[in-house]
């Protein structure tokens, strides 16, 4: 049975320097199926950089002495998943997601069990345990994820024949209601942002008016905006205290036409980011972000930053049934309601398909309806009278 062969060490690094969280970085041998140069990286906390040493020698020891291929254990197949995924470009957020869901849960639980050998029971086992803590049933379903993608590709590559996972009772996740905040609500919060950080108020403004995602709207520039259309392409994050862009959600760009208010209210925040900018002698480039509280547009605000402030001002207001991402749920709905097909709601939306659409709003969209029917009917009963 074949075994990874590290080169060398890799590098370490702590960063920033003096914050206690290391950065591992080692190349690996060939990947056992396609042949191409294999790497890891794994980031850490540690006191000392002898102790970020010791668990780096332990997980080389690790990698070196598991085998690859049906033989090898659960553990290996998580590590090679997750190098895979990493590899093929899949969002940070979600691969450091699912790393932490491998080495709080899966690992400890099953990782020593030869990937060959495990079976439904193996992981109908498992999800009781987890619900007897208890966890939620749709966490459950999170790792129950994490697992079933794992062993998918361990199907592609010829490991396994047959994905264990498909076989095992996954909990139920009930769906909660969607609370739709109402257009004076919405309108209350983005005043108080507007007066606590200007664009805070212009990210939640958008929000409502295209229905967008948060790290969407944070990674826009002005350049993304031509002709009354927003070009969204990408989707700013953070991740251990650093900024990246990614690819949005779906991988797909969409172009979302900005129409009416929401369009003059660009305008004006064009004009105020400007005045910005002239203000310290400076020009507003298009590579500025639309939503930064820099005066030349050079840094984008933060995301978990702008999150926590629409909480708390929602709070503060007596909305706190009102969060960010409901925002995105306003705009989907009042399109669904308005008559936008589910495919064109899609599009706006950047879902990929447009079944995610209606299994997601269909049901507030019906509400929507029987509640204008139901002001129809009042009316009409005045009228008798």
């Amino acid at each position: 049975m074949a075994t990874r062969r590290s080169q060398g060490v890799g590098s370490l690094a702590e960063r920033p320097p003096g914050s206690g969280r290391w950065q591992w970085r080692m190349r690996l041998g060939g990947d056992p199926v396609t042949g191409e140069p294999q790497r890891i990286t794994r980031s850490f906390d540690a006191k000392t950089r002898a102790a970020a040493e010791r668990q780096v020698r332990k997980w080389i020891d690790e990698l070196e002495a598991e085998p690859l291929g049906s033989g090898a254990p659960m553990s290996a197949l998580f590590t090679e998943w997750l190098r895979h995924i990493e590899a093929r470009g899949r969002s940070p957020r979600t691969v450091d997601s699912n790393r932490r869901a491998v080495e709080k849960v899966l690992n400890p639980a099953i990782g020593k069990i030869p990937i060959s050998s495990l079976s439904a029971k193996h992981l109908d086992n498992l999800y009781d345990q987890l619900l007897a803590k208890p966890l939620s049933p749709s966490t459950v379903r999170r790792h129950h994820a994490v697992v079933s993608a794992a062993l998918n590709q361990a199907v592609k590559w010829g490991w396994v024949d047959v994905n264990e996972a498909m076989r095992a009772s996954v909990p139920e996740s009930s769906r909660k209601s969607l609370v739709l905040p109402k257009p004076e609500e919405i309108q209350q919060i983005v005043s108080a942002l507007q007066e606590l950080k200007p664009a805070f108020g212009m990210a939640a403004f958008l929000a409502a008016a295209t229905g967008a995602r948060r790290g969407e709207l944070c990674a826009l520039q002005w350049k993304d905006y031509r002709d009354g259309v927003l070009d969204i392409s990408a989707s700013l994050y953070r991740l251990n205290g650093e900024t990246g862009i990614k690819g949005t959600k779906t991988g797909r760009e969409r172009l979302v036409p900005v129409v009416g208010g929401a369009q003059a209210a660009l305008a004006t925040w064009r004009t105020e980011c400007e005045a910005k900018a002239a203000e310290v002698d400076l020009d507003l480039l298009p590579e500025a972000y639309i939503l930064s509280s820099w005066p030349d547009g050079s840094r984008p605000i933060n995301p978990e930053s702008l999150s926590s402030a629409f909480s708390r001002t929602a709070k503060a207001l007596g909305l706190s049934h009102v969060h960010l991402h409901s925002l995105r749920h306003f705009a989907a709905t009042e399109m669904m309601a308005a008559g936008v097909s589910p495919r064109d709601t899609a599009d706006v939306l950047g879902h990929a398909s447009p079944v995610m659409t209606l299994n997601v709003y269909a049901h507030s969209t019906a509400d929507r309806q029987r509640a204008a029917l139901e002001a129809v009917d009042r009316a009409l009963e005045a009228s008798i009278r």
